[in-house]
């Protein structure tokens, strides 16, 4: 398909086959006990005085402490190889031989439905070794006498362990080592155990190490780095007696799963005032409601804390940020409970844990505030009347000068690389769950010296329109806190930029360079504010989704001064342009076997993965589509003299959809081009169902074809009306 000059999508050949398969899907869930994060929520100080205050200058400042707790799953999958490297070697003759009972306690531990063992023997030489097998007592029936006084070859010994992995590991399956020793290691190449190191973290194995005995200090740090660099724990030194306990707490270790993809959520009472520069650790959005309440969310916690993937046992993480209040009382709420918590994964289960309320007391009222309005002429730059006019907290108002947005797209926006129409113009990323970037810049003018101004935000909308009216969006999308960037020659660049390309929306009366285009106008130029001082560059980032609606964004931005003092709104739109694109998790049919005269159904599910036999289809761009029928061949039916087939098909969209009924393609014949009634929502997967009705065959034939599927768009904003 073509859009404005470019293409997207997919159109997708498929071969039908009439095979008979059965798919037998069984699914273990593992028991968690709860809460599995600790979470602490507190404020200090407690209480806030805001007597003889004409602004909210008292502040306190509430800290949350995420920590992690972890749980062991039993029945946790993963392959794990034994590498036990011996000079002295193993008494197997003698029941009560320290190792042999750690390497038995060992394998008796091990969950022969979920796990998988290998194990390597070795001193001087590799002695044993036995690829991964779920057969625990047949392994312990292989184990044989290791004998003999060698040294320890660190080595030979490591790549036997991950050749293991290497050769007979499954696919996507948590890997370790548990690596024993005896005794100090001979003379080795750093250059060795780095390479060694390296290709263990390229393919996650996780190694643990134990030394049993006298260690020197270049094995600790050889044992040490080995462990440390690839997410494991070193032991050391471990008397032969306690090894079976050390072996079991790696074990624990192991089947301990941490929290990852933590999402905090925080929403305040419409009270509480939240600074927005006062974060320990950045938001991703700020969003208020028309109740006046915050909403604060960090979309991954840990990456937004600089943080691993997951949050370990006894690691937490924590955050701070500054609230005043706008009422006085005791015992106040400062969140509500039912929107503040976390949620997270442990394996594959999802969790949710709310936040702890915290309460302030606020003591003392706030003096009344003028409730004068200023006349814009008198807060405009440029402005030589003579005079002050107090307004709200006192001096003179900021000014929204200019705004724009952009993506990080060379050409500033990639919906419009020519910039052949005014604004901002992005196209969506035509990837699942996939997002863009864009940047939203302001302008800002204070009379008082631009550092005057305290909070930038932007409030941005989604289109109003038919898209927007079938999804569960708000028309609020979110609330956007800008950064001062200054006013140097780097800031005046990133506007020249946006001027050049035709993005930037001036206010009323103002342009980069004054109204005449020239030095004699210097107070309509939005330049000369910057290079004057008295105007800064200001600087937010967002994303928007994949699946988001198309159509016109407003963005509306406005400033505040440390006198608490607002300005005007400046608003203007960006332009999310509309593009469908599909993707299908499938690239064959099987109808089974079917007989003459009978409709065979073949159907999908809602489920997008790929290789499971089961029809999927999803919307990974900003607009509904249609699926289409580009042709179907006849998969070797035939054909009477009078142009009846003896094969028709049936296609429909959901298990309830409606039925398109059409018949084969004639080869070097036009496509057939059917599309299906019911549309494909933005956001949305979906089943495909297909089925053959055979007018007439024979017992016994097998037949095969073609399909080709493509789609169409169902909405265009032309009209805000279906296609």
């Amino acid at each position: 398909m073509v859009h404005n000059g470019m293409e997207y999508g997919n159109i997708l050949n498929f071969r039908l086959f009439l095979l008979f398969i059965f798919v037998t899907l069984f699914i273990a869930n593992p028991a968690y006990a709860e809460p599995l994060l600790d979470l602490q929520n507190s404020v200090e100080p407690p209480i806030i005085n805001i007597n003889n205050c004409t602004e909210l200058q008292n502040k306190t400042t509430v800290s949350v402490d995420v920590s992690g707790f972890g749980e062991e799953n039993l029945n946790k999958e993963f392959d794990v190889v034994f590498g036990l490297d011996f000079r002295d070697g193993v008494d197997w003759s003698e029941p009560s031989d320290p190792v042999k009972e750690a390497l038995i306690s060992f394998v008796d531990s091990l969950d022969y439905d979920n796990n998988q063992a290998g194990f390597v023997f070795w001193n001087d030489t590799v002695g044993f070794k036995l690829d991964f097998t779920s057969d625990f007592d047949t392994a312990k029936d292989l184990f044989e006498e290791l004998g003999g006084v060698g040294y320890s070859n660190v080595t030979a010994g490591f790549e036997s362990c991950a050749e293991i992995h290497d050769l007979t590991g499954r696919v996507g399956t948590d890997s370790y080592i548990i690596y024993i020793t005896d005794g100090n290691s001979p003379e080795y190449e750093d250059d060795e155990i780095d390479e060694f190191v390296s290709n263990a973290l390229n393919k996650d194995y996780v190694i643990y190490t134990v030394s049993i005995g006298i260690i020197d200090n270049s094995d600790e740090e050889l044992l040490n780095k080995i462990a440390d660099e690839t997410g494991g724990s070193s032991f050391y030194p471990v008397d032969r007696d306690e090894l079976s306990e050390t072996i079991q707490t790696i074990m624990r270790d192991i089947r301990t799963e941490s929290a990852s993809n933590l999402v905090l959520n925080l929403e305040f009472e419409n009270y509480v005032l939240v600074n927005p520069d006062s974060f320990s650790i950045a938001p991703d959005t700020v969003s208020s409601n028309e109740d006046g309440e915050t909403t604060i969310v960090w979309d991954d916690l840990l990456k937004s804390a600089g943080d691993n993937a997951d949050l370990n046992p006894d690691e937490t993480i924590s955050l701070t940020f500054d609230i005043q209040c706008s009422i006085s009382g005791e015992d106040l709420p400062v969140i509500i409970p039912e929107n503040s918590y976390v949620t997270f994964e442990i394996g594959s289960e999802n969790f949710r844990q709310d936040i702890p309320q915290i309460y302030i007391d606020v003591i003392g009222e706030l003096l009344e505030e003028t409730d004068e309005e200023t006349e814009l002429s008198k807060i405009s730059p440029g402005s030589t009347s003579s005079g002050v006019e107090i307004v709200t907290g006192g001096g003179e108002v900021p000014v929204i000068l200019a705004k724009w947005e952009q993506d990080t797209n060379v050409y500033l926006e990639d919906g419009d690389e020519l910039h052949s129409e005014p604004g901002s113009q992005f196209l969506p990323p035509l990837e699942f769950e996939g997002t863009k970037e864009i940047e939203y810049y302001a302008i800002v003018f204070d009379e008082e010296d631009a550092g005057n101004v305290s909070v930038v935000a932007a409030d941005v909308y989604h289109p109003d329109n038919e898209l927007l009216a079938n999804t569960e969006y708000e028309l609020k999308k979110y609330q956007i806190n800008l950064k001062n960037i200054g006013n140097d020659d780097e800031a005046k660049e990133l506007v020249m930029d946006a001027d050049a390309a035709g993005l930037i929306n001036f206010k009323d009366g103002y342009s980069l360079k004054g109204l005449n285009d020239d030095s004699q106008d210097p107070e309509s130029s939005v330049l000369y504010y910057l290079n004057k001082g008295t105007a800064d560059v200001w600087k937010g980032t967002a994303v928007i989704h994949y699946c988001q609606p198309a159509g016109e964004y407003l963005v509306s931005v406005r400033a505040l001064d440390r006198n608490s003092n607002p300005s005007l709104p400046l608003n203007n739109i960006f332009y999310y342009r509309p593009v469908g694109g599909v993707e299908f998790d499938f690239v064959s049919v099987d109808y089974g076997n079917a007989t003459v005269l009978e409709n065979k159904w073949a159907t999908g599910n809602t489920i997008f993965e790929t290789g499971d036999g089961l029809p999927t289809v999803r919307n990974i761009g900003n607009i509904p589509v249609r699926i289409k029928i580009v042709r179907q061949d006849s998969m070797g039916f035939g054909i009477t003299n009078n142009g009846e087939w003896d094969v028709k098909f049936d296609m429909r969209l959901g298990n309830s959809g409606e039925v398109e009924t059409y018949y084969p393609s004639y080869v070097n014949g036009p496509d057939v081009n059917v599309v299906l009634e019911d549309k494909l929502w933005m956001c949305h997967s979906e089943e495909l169902d297909f089925s053959i009705h055979i007018l007439k065959g024979f017992s016994g034939e097998y037949h095969s074809g073609e399909i080709i599927l493509s789609y169409e768009d169902a909405w265009t904003d032309e009209t805000n009306e279906d296609l």
